[in-house]
Parts: structure tokens; sequence; C-alpha cells
């Protein structure tokens, strides 16, 4: 469980990161590196962001290889780390490494999930269903730390967070890298939960962060699950939707999309219009001084989402 010091800590960084401070960020990093050693993953990671920013290679590629003498990988392939990285002498060997510790991470996993159930469950009555899916380079843990339970609990609902099986760096996982494979776990948790509690199959919700609310909305629109409702934070528009789509939905609901007020709009790219050619009643809502993360006000933003789809408002 990741302390209340260390988020502090993170959220001092987020704030120099923010206002382009990568050597403030740095300073306070390398403290976080001595103070919390269990989050070291985390700080190596945000410390590789700033020099990438910074344009200081060699730095990018001393922490790489702190990181892989303590079994730590990161997805160095991916353009998260920028291009430059790539041109560097090391690279070709790092990444070698890096991939090897993934694929040997890959054959040991398997999706997972996490069942909450609200207060005095009675295993009688019917319970309406939220899943939620985290975004990609997180776990469930982590979701469930921003996107807390107790917003779909405290309601009377039972809450399933979702953890992808496939790899993508030290003990995070992602979705978008086959959203056949995202939609086919998805589709075999919510089996599984339905076997095990009483699920009402006429109230599942589905939603989740960047890359679990492309994932979500991927089962929505091919129809593999029977959903009433659709909450996606920060979805990115990447190329996932096709026309083929448009026929799947032999149901209707309803979606509420959530985009940061800095970039959201370019992020959600056609999704909205998307949505409104397949028949679904979508409702925009901006975070205001928020970009591509979790709003402050989260848990009331879900709530007014789910008045929405639940009412007979358009």
């Amino acid at each position: 469980m990741i302390t209340p010091e260390y988020r502090e800590y993170d959220r001092r960084v987020d704030e120099f990161f923010a206002e382009e401070e990568y050597g403030k960020a740095l300073e306070l990093l390398s403290e976080m590196k001595n103070l919390f050693p269990g989050e070291l993953h985390g700080t190596l990671f945000y410390m590789l962001a700033c020099y990438e920013k910074l344009g200081e290679i060699d730095h990018m590629v001393h922490i790489i290889e702190e990181a892989l003498e303590k079994n730590i990988f990161f997805p160095i392939n991916d353009g998260f780390f920028g291009e430059a990285l790539k041109s560097h002498s090391a690279y070709p060997g790092l990444n070698k490494r890096c991939l090897a510790m993934r694929d040997a991470a890959q054959n040991e996993t398997q999706p997972e999930h996490k069942v909450f159930l609200p207060d005095n469950y009675d295993p009688g009555k019917k319970y309406p269903l939220f899943i939620v899916l985290h975004g990609d380079g997180e776990d469930l843990d982590f979701m469930a730390e921003f996107w807390k339970p107790h917003f779909h609990t405290g309601s009377g609902m039972i809450a399933l967070y979702l953890q992808s099986g496939k790899v993508y760096g030290f003990n995070t996982y992602f979705w978008t890298g086959d959203f056949d494979n995202a939609r086919r776990e998805i589709r075999m948790a919510l089996e599984t939960v339905s076997r095990e509690y009483n699920v009402d199959t006429d109230n599942i919700f589905i939603g989740g962060f960047s890359g679990g609310s492309m994932a979500a909305l991927s089962a929505v629109l091919n129809a593999d699950i029977p959903v009433r409702g659709y909450i996606g934070l920060c979805p990115v528009d990447k190329g996932f939707l096709s026309d083929d789509m448009l026929n799947n939905r032999p149901f209707n609901l309803k979606a509420v999309i959530l985009k940061g007020e800095q970039g959201g709009d370019r992020e959600i790219g056609s999704i909205p219009d998307f949505l409104e050619r397949s028949g679904i009643d979508c409702r925009l809502e901006t975070n205001r001084g928020f970009g591509h993360w979790f709003p402050d006000d989260l848990e009331m933003k879900i709530n007014r989402a789910m008045e929405f789809i639940l009412s007979d408002e358009s």
C-alpha cells in the first residue's frame, strides 16, 4: 500500500513536472529514492520522464541500468520514452534485457480481479454491478486508489476491478495492445463473478481510465457484454473504433466521457461522433484544471454520470 507520505511527495513532483520545473522534480525524486525504497519503480519511472524532457539521454541510460540491477524493467521501446533514447548506443542491449524480463513476467501472469461488496450484502438479493478497468501501465490496486470502490458500493452496487493479463512493465499491465484479448478477459471475469455473486444482469455498467476506458468501450461496442451504461475517463482516439461496430449493439445504453481540460478534445478525437452515429446517448464533461488524469472531484462526477445514465433524460 502506497503511504500518504509518498503520495504527498508524488503530488509535489507532479506540480513541478506540470510547471516544466524538471530539475526541481528530480531533486525531490532523489529524496524519494532513499525515503521510499519500496516505491522505487515509480520513482525511477518518473526520473526517466524528467530526463527525457530535459534531453539528458545518458542519465536515462543510467536509470534504466540501475533499475535492471534491481530486477525492475521498463517498456523502453514504447514511444512514451521518446525516440532519442533509441539512438543511444546502449539502447539495443538495454531493450533486449527489458524485453527478456517482460517475457519472463508474462509467462507467469494471468488476468486478475477483485470484488468489492456493498455493506450488508445479501446473497439472496440481486445487485447492480460496475466493472472498473485500470489505465495502461497501471494495476487494479492503483486504480482503486483513485477510482475508489465506495464510489459504487456506497450506492448499493457490486464493484468489480479488473487487471489485465498483459504485462506492460514491472508490476504494471495494459489493455490496448490487443483489444480482442481485452474483451475476452472482461467477458470471462464477468462470467466468473456472475456465478459467484447475485448480479442483476439488467443493470451492468462499465468504465475505466485511459487505456482501460478504451478497452471498456471496445467491449461495449462489440456487444461482448450487456451493459446499461459506460463512463470513460480520458479515452484516447487511437483507431480502435470501426464501422463494423455500428450494427453490433443490440441494447440501449448511455455513455458519459470525462475529458481533461488540457488536451482533452484532441485526445477523444472522433469518439463522441462515433457514439452518436451508433445511436448511443453520450454526454461530455470537462475536468477543469486537469489533463490526462483523475480529477479531485471524480466521485461527484461519477455520481452525476450515473444519475444521467439511470434517468430518462437525454
